[in-house]
């Protein structure tokens, strides 16, 4: 038998349903888990570690947005993957977004769909950055006014990596300004030096200098915002 390439883990009440779920991904080297509320899943994430999480919205004690939302609250767990499996109610999917969910697929589930988006997700997981590779133009600061400018090569809900020779130092605050790709409104927030590539200190040569940025005060609309992004760019690529 060939070795695992990824650890999802699979909430859903309904056997059937369950079952029907674990063979979307037969075919694919991954160790699928599986968990029937909401309670059992939390209890598993420690020991199981998966890159990603499918919850069900309907389960027999929490539904899936509010399970979602306190896997998201643990800091430990913030940055896992959890996507949702909603009916086609805007309501609940609307609920299922504000919970910051990774993505909501509405039933009836496409198999396609979700095995490829799962893959995605796993793949961004196994990378030492997952992010979305995209260019998008950024205005920021480092004190003051928005008065520079210079390009992302990529991008995730979490943070950017910037294209820039600006000569910035670890921990350095900066302001940030930059639209979404397609998209009209303008995000703005604060970020943190997190890496540096340049120079001395460039360790990874496949990237332009630049440096890696951390958001730390994204508001929920601009995150939500980014989550949607991401999960349109792995639909389009799956």
């Amino acid at each position: 038998m060939p070795d695992m390439q990824g650890r999802i883990l699979l909430v859903n009440s309904n056997p059937l349903m369950l079952s029907l779920e674990r063979g979307y991904f037969s075919h694919q080297r991954i160790n699928v888990a599986s968990a029937q509320s909401a309670q059992e899943a939390l209890k598993m994430l420690p020991a199981l570690r998966p890159q990603v999480v499918i919850l069900a919205y309907e389960l027999s004690d929490l539904n899936g947005a509010d399970c979602c939302a306190k896997i998201k609250q643990d800091p430990q767990y913030h940055n896992l993957p959890v996507l949702l499996l909603a009916p086609q109610q805007q309501q609940i999917i609307d609920r299922c977004w504000e919970a910051s969910s990774d993505g909501v697929l509405a039933r009836p589930l496409r198999r396609r769909e979700l095995s490829g988006i799962t893959q995605s997700f796993i793949n961004l997981a196994q990378r030492a950055a997952p992010r979305i590779d995209v260019q998008t133009r950024v205005r920021f600061s480092l004190s003051g006014e928005l008065e520079r400018y210079d390009n992302t090569v990529n991008l995730s809900s979490g943070g950017l990596y910037l294209a820039s020779t600006e000569n910035f130092t670890h921990g350095q605050d900066v302001k940030l300004e930059f639209p979404l790709p397609l998209r009209e409104k303008k995000l703005h927030c604060s970020g943190r030096i997190a890496w540096i590539n340049r120079g001395a200190e460039r360790t990874r040569p496949d990237l332009a200098e630049g440096v890696g940025i951390e958001f730390v005060n994204l508001d929920k609309d601009s995150r939500r915002a980014l989550q949607r992004f991401v999960m349109e760019s792995l639909r389009a690529s799956a």
